[in-house]
């Protein structure tokens, strides 16, 4: 099953990195797919998308 997470955050882009590196690291068995960044009204927005 193919699964998404969306990161929201009001900051700069290398905070959302880091948020983004976090959440790899606490879902270590996911089998990541891709992992898109983009930017949405004053947000910076990364969705991840995973298997598992």
């Amino acid at each position: 099953m193919k699964n998404s997470v969306r990161i929201l955050h009001h900051s700069n882009i290398d905070s959302l990195e880091k948020l983004v590196n976090n959440w790899l690291h606490e879902h270590v068995m996911a089998d990541i797919k891709s992992i898109q960044y983009h930017r949405e009204s004053n947000s910076h927005v990364a969705v991840i998308w995973y298997e598992g």
